[in-house]
């Protein structure tokens, strides 16, 4: 039974990263989903602007698409597919962590 839970919980680690990954890009959906367009920029959009960029990289492959603006039906797509990009990149974080930690004793 031991044996089975530490087979586990590498697993368990790798998909904890994977989902942290996709539930931040989902509160960036979120979020860019009620910011109001019509407003001009302050402090506190841009620091928000840099830590999407920091938290979510796949994010800026949004520039790539000028039609798909979040609240849209395009835009819910885009965004699913960089929703799912973000959550393999923290996977990846996760397996790493996963074996420095290995490495390291």
């Amino acid at each position: 039974m031991i044996v089975q839970h530490m087979k586990r919980k590498p697993l368990i680690i790798i998909a904890s990263f994977a989902l942290c990954g996709l539930l931040i890009a989902a509160a960036i959906y979120v979020y860019y989903s009620f910011y109001d367009y019509a407003k001009p920029m302050n402090a506190f959009d841009a620091a928000i602007a840099i830590v999407t960029i920091i938290l979510c990289p796949p994010s800026l492959l949004s520039l790539l698409c000028i039609d798909c603006e979040v609240g849209t039906e395009a835009g819910l797509v885009w965004f699913s597919f960089i929703a799912l990009l973000n959550c393999g990149l923290y996977a990846g974080i996760g397996a790493l962590v996963l074996r420095h930690r290995k490495a390291n004793g």
